[in-house]
Parts: structure tokens; C-alpha cells; sequence
């Protein structure tokens, strides 16, 4: 999987395990967060009453097509506790690379770059390759407000019929 900002230059690949990050992020906009829930105004609603109260739910219902909204519970599962008192996060600039083990530091506090050179640059190849096919953007980039994911469920979806 692939991220290229090619506005900014910052870019990563995720390749197994792995994920290499490159080029400068706006450390303005990256801070670490940990558990904070950021840019969530007010308290996120009810996955389980989100889906119970959807259209696809009231549909299957309507036929005798129920979900059962038990197994919804499993996302709690998914939380992932991170120790936001890591004092070395990783930033890379134009002349380093930040590589993490996404399954043993999926909050991303270790940087492996210097311990696996051969993956970095192999890595770095396949996103070098993908980076050749990146169509670059028109400048400026609007950011319509009406977007933001508070206005649609906590979630990035379409605003724009």
C-alpha cells in the first residue's frame, strides 16, 4: 500500500510488516496522538446504534434479514493502547527514512531503519516505481469545509451528490 503527498514530498509504503516513511511531514499536522481523539468534536455515536439505525439495517429487517449487531462488539477489540510518553518519534527529513514493524510497534515508536538497510532500499525501490506513475495534483487545493468528517457520522465519505 501506498501514500504519496505529492505536495508536500512525504510518502510511505507498507510492505508486510513493514512501513517506511520518507520525505518531510508537516510535523504541524503529525504530532503523535496516542489515544487522543483529535478533530472528533463532541463524543463519536454509537457504532452499533450507527448501524441498527441505517437504511441497509431497516432494509434486511424489513425482509426477515436480520444482522445480528452482537458481533459489532468485536471492534473494541481493535483498540490499540499506544505509551504516548515515547520520547524519540521518528521524523524523517530529506536525507532519512523512518521504518516501523506496523504488527510488534503498531503505534510506531521504533525506528528500524538502521537495523534493516537491505529492506529500507528495497522498499524504497518499490516506492521510488510507484512514485514514477503519480499524476501530480493542480495547485491550489481547495478544502470545501462541508468534508469534514464531523458533519457525516465521524467518517470521510462523499458530501456531493
Amino acid at each position: 500500500m501506498f501514500e504519496i503527498d505529492d505536495y508536500t514530498g512525504y510518502a510511505s509504503i507498507t510492505y508486510g510488516d513493514y512501513k517506511l516513511i520518507t520525505g518531510k511531514p508537516d510535523e504541524n499536522h503529525s504530532g503523535y496522538l496516542g489515544g487522543d481523539l483529535r478533530g472528533v468534536i463532541d463524543s463519536p455515536p454509537s457504532y452499533v446504534d450507527a448501524i441498527a439505525n441505517s437504511k441497509v439495517y431497516g432494509a434486511l429487517h424489513s425482509i426477515g434479514r436480520t444482522i445480528d449487531t452482537n458481533f459489532l462488539t468485536l471492534r473494541n477489540k481493535t483498540i490499540i493502547n499506544c505509551d504516548v510518553s515515547a520520547t524519540s518519534i521518528c521524523y524523517p527529513s530529506n536525507n532519512t527514512v523512518c521504518l516501523f514493524n506496523i504488527i510488534e510497534d503498531p503505534c510506531e515508536t521504533t525506528d528500524l531503519s538502521g537495523t534493516y538497510p537491505e529492506l529500507v532500499a528495497s522498499m524504497q525501490s518499490l516506492l521510488d516505481v510507484e512514485m514514477t506513475k503519480m499524476i501530480p495534483r493542480i495547485l491550489p487545493t481547495v478544502i470545501d469545509p462541508m468534508s469534514a468528517p464531523s458533519l457525516h457520522n465521524f467518517t470521510w465519505d462523499t458530501w456531493i451528490d
